[in-house]
């Protein structure tokens, strides 16, 4: 019984929310459902499921559990800087009567809205030309974002003074200038309600960041097709680094602003490229465990992708990171293999963006984009990985079996013979 129970939670979870539990990890999800419990003095979780299905109120309460928001002012500065590029040409247009509209969802605890605020400030922008609606799920999540007070994790750092020039400091917090909050209504809503944004109008640009992540893929290309219907003709849609599902090239076409990830709907005078056949695509399907010779089998793992329905992860000697060699790798690499798949995903890109040249960080994402099963965005990791580091012998024997599934024997001969002889080299080392 308490396994249709917990399936039952799940499904309740993807139906109100479109969460993917898979990506967001049993772990988070066992710590949320057992914490109410909990407080809620419930026997069982077969109790708890029951109760979750008559209470509206203990679905919000479990949703603000298993969305933990991670977030700091500034986050992925290059979105700003293409924000200003897109708006410095025209920002004289806006004005009371005919006001810059922008949506930042899901806003979180605020960071985001205010970030674009102080981005239109120093454009010039006066509060009277432009409007903010910042719409996120979680109540608890918007009053932090109401009230405008933040501890020194919200300040990742501090690029052009922000933080001295729209703060009051105030004991070990900072508070946001009030002006900035004029411009900005903070809503509670869900994306995916039938009437979302419908009684609110068109917007020149939307910020939809690290949202889509937690979907599946058929809530993903929804949830992508409606922020386009709330586009303007001319709009600017603005995703997450890790956001390039199938709609991608089909839905959107990207603009050409560095690491920004800022995209406009195609119209009907622009056709919409076709999709990739697997082939073209270079996807790789599921495949199993590599095989590792026993004297170079490594210690840390990582969950493999599994589509069963069980999401507990099965530890894969696949990836070896010694903590001396790089602690913050280490530290991701722990975190996956406890199922925390998207913390993971954010904690790696993050690093990326730091140390865009580090082979192994690209080999560890593939991993974890692999064990959440978005199989279109691995190859060209692995590639990437072999191009910075061409003896990197995993990456060359995912590439070798990627070729090999595609009957490209020729390529596929040449990685083994490639990945054959970096074996070869390892093992002659560890042995000199």
């Amino acid at each position: 019984m308490q396994k249709d129970a917990w399936q039952k939670i799940q499904q309740t979870l993807q139906n109100a929310i479109g969460l993917n539990v898979n990506a967001v990890g049993k772990s988070n999800l066992d710590r949320a459902v057992h914490f109410r419990m909990k407080l809620l003095k419930l026997p069982s979780i077969d109790a708890y499921d029951k109760f979750l299905h008559t209470s509206a109120a203990e679905l919000t309460e479990l949703v603000e559990e298993v969305v933990v928001p991670e977030t700091w002012f500034f986050r992925n500065h290059e979105s700003f800087s293409a924000l200003s590029s897109i708006l410095r040409p025209q920002w004289f247009d806006f004005t009371a009567q005919h006001p810059l509209r922008i949506l930042s969802v899901p806003c979180s605890t605020g960071e985001e809205p205010y970030s674009i605020a102080m981005t239109l400030h120093d454009l010039g922008l006066h509060p009277s030309g432009y409007h903010i609606d910042a719409v996120d799920i979680s109540e608890r999540a918007l009053a932090k974002a109401r009230e405008g007070c933040y501890n020194k994790h919200s300040f990742r750092h501090n690029e052009g003074g922000f933080r001295e020039r729209f703060f009051t400091e105030s004991g070990d917090n900072y508070l946001i200038n009030a002006k900035l909050r004029q411009s900005i209504d903070f809503l509670q809503d869900n994306l995916l309600a039938a009437n979302f944004g419908l009684l609110r109008g068109h917007y020149h640009i939307i910020f939809c960041r690290n949202l889509l992540i937690y979907f599946d893929r058929e809530t993903q290309t929804r949830s992508v097709n409606k922020l386009c219907n709330l586009l303007l003709s001319d709009g600017t849609l603005f995703l997450g680094h890790a956001e390039t599902g199938d709609y991608v090239g089909t839905t959107l076409k990207r603009l050409k602003y560095a690491r920004a990830f800022a995209y406009q709907p195609r119209t009907a005078t622009q056709p919409a490229r076709q999709p990739a056949t697997p082939a073209e695509a270079g996807v790789i399907n599921k495949m199993p465990p590599l095989p590792m010779p026993a004297d170079l089998q490594p210690a840390s793992v990582i969950p493999p992708n599994d589509s069963a329905p069980s999401i507990t992860p099965t530890p894969v000697a696949d990836l070896h990171i010694p903590e001396q060699d790089s602690p913050e790798l280490s530290q991701i690499a722990q975190c996956a293999n406890e199922g925390n798949l998207i913390q993971a995903e954010f904690m790696c890109n993050d690093y990326l963006y730091q140390h865009d040249t580090h082979a192994q960080a690209y080999y560890l994402l593939a991993l974890i984009y692999q064990a959440q099963g978005r199989l279109e965005l691995v190859e060209g990791l692995y590639r990437k990985t072999v191009y910075l580091d061409p003896d990197h012998y995993e990456a060359l024997i995912h590439l070798a079996e990627h070729a090999e599934r595609h009957n490209d024997k020729h390529v596929a001969s040449q990685l083994r013979a490639r990945s054959s002889r970096v074996l070869a080299r390892r093992r002659k080392q560890r042995q000199g």
